[in-house]
């Protein structure tokens, strides 16, 4: 509280100070009348607000495993990614573009709640982050891990996907005729067509040839008895093929050939 005693009746202006760490959200000056009626008078509710204001950035970085986190090693920044950011509250929107070193920041923010959103995709590579990323902004508060991450997209020519029942389990095969910067892949089971598929492999690393490759996983958790379907899965870009049955009898599978090739 503050308190001016024993003025005259007239015009005045009440001005406050900068206060250091402080950024004013009324502005700093209150002009005001004093009309004295008998013997007293006041002039109130000249009230002064300050607040700390926030920020909200990081880093668009290029995602080398495509995990859409930024992973040790993965200090390499992406210059000019277009970034909006919204007030959930107001609606009012900001934008801004990525630094030469991928860094990117919104200051001057007042608590509250904010999204950032960065576009999918940006001269020749894609985005492998979920956004908007949502963020809470408390007073004053510099939330600096709004990271995103992007790469360049994979490509994979899928030939054939086939399985083969056999006793102790049910044998996956696949053949690639091209792949680009590949991880690996990995298969996807269900005893339905319609869903609920899980994963069953591990990652399989990717030859990463231009002219592809064949390769060869055992799923010996396959019951015998029981007919399931397969997908599988390229990563990093996550594309799915299939899916395709097993039988439950012994070589009885099936194969389906990708002609002409799929390619993303």
């Amino acid at each position: 509280f503050y308190n001016f005693v024993n003025n005259l009746p007239g015009d005045d202006v009440v001005v406050q100070d900068p206060i250091p760490g402080l950024d004013s959200t009324t502005g700093r000056i209150r002009a005001l009348t004093l009309i004295v009626i008998g013997a007293t008078g006041s002039n109130n509710d000249n009230d002064f607000g300050n607040v700390t204001f926030g920020s909200i950035g990081d880093f668009i970085f290029l995602d080398t495993n495509g995990n859409g986190v930024q992973d040790a090693g993965e200090n390499t920044g992406v210059p000019g990614i277009p970034i909006t950011l919204t007030n959930l509250s107001t609606f009012a929107i900001s934008t801004t573009v990525s630094a030469a070193d991928g860094s990117y920041l919104f200051d001057g923010l007042l608590p509250g709640s904010y999204s950032v959103q960065s576009i999918f995709s940006h001269g020749g590579i894609v985005r492998t982050t979920t956004t908007p990323l949502n963020v809470n902004l408390g007073i004053g508060e510099d939330y600096l891990d709004a990271d995103i991450g992007y790469i360049a997209p994979t490509s994979v020519s899928l030939v054939s996907f086939a399985t083969s029942r056999q006793l102790k389990g049910v044998d996956v095969r696949w053949t690639t005729s091209s792949e680009v910067a590949q991880v690996g892949f990995r298969i996807w089971r269900s005893n339905s067509a319609n869903g609920g598929f899980k994963p069953v492999s591990p990652v399989i690393s990717a030859l990463n040839s231009p002219t592809g490759g064949s390769y060869h996983w055992f799923d010996d958790s396959a019951a015998l008895g029981q007919s399931y379907w397969y997908k599988l899965e390229s990563l990093p870009d996550g594309e799915m093929f299939g899916p395709i049955p097993s039988r439950e009898l012994p070589g009885d599978g099936d194969r389906r050939l990708f002609l002409p090739a799929l390619s993303r």
